[in-house]
């Protein structure tokens, strides 16, 4: 087998493996980030929030880091960035 006889069900499997993975780990700074904005401590959320952003933007992970990085700027009275 050649590495040119890839099967178009082998690569979508592997570009949903990917982003199941990417998923998660989204998943995880999300969470990474709610544990800093509970505790206040709002530049280390925003930042955890951006990664999972850049990490899967348009899933409902990224949205949720939108939405929480937008209430941690607000929580800092940060409205300009």
């Amino acid at each position: 087998m050649s590495i040119f006889d890839v099967t178009n069900d082998t690569l979508f499997a592997a570009s949903l493996y990917q982003s199941s993975q990417l998923e998660e780990i989204a998943n995880r700074t999300l969470y990474k980030g709610l544990q800093a904005f509970v505790d206040k401590n709002y530049a280390d959320a925003i930042t955890a929030f951006k990664q999972s952003v850049a990490l899967t933007p348009t899933s409902s992970t990224g949205l949720n880091a939108l939405d929480y990085m937008a209430r941690s700027y607000l929580s800092q009275e940060n409205t300009e960035s």
